[in-house]
């Protein structure tokens, strides 16, 4: 019985490492609720996706929610133009 109890620990051991592996691997690299200007505009980073796809939305006067949808390269672009150009 002990030997058993041995060897679950260790098979949960293994199971706690392999979902920290994952944690860290889809970990966004941008943080949700961060702001980036895009055509003048100063959108929000709503979601990130688990395929890694960036939501990007921002609201104009009248209400209305307008949304862009960008991969990960996409992304890093206008996360590069925001640090050389900042919000406007």
């Amino acid at each position: 019985m002990v030997l058993q109890k041995h060897i679950k620990n260790d098979l949960f051991a293994i199971l706690v490492d392999i979902y920290l592996y994952m944690i860290r691997q889809h970990k966004p690299k941008y943080e949700v609720g961060s702001e980036y200007s895009v055509n003048h505009k100063s959108w929000i980073l709503a979601e990130v996706t688990s395929k890694k796809v960036y939501v990007l939305q921002y609201e104009d006067a009248g209400g209305t929610y307008h949304t862009m949808r960008l991969t990960e390269s996409e992304m890093d672009n206008v996360a590069r133009t925001k640090q050389i150009y900042g919000n406007e």
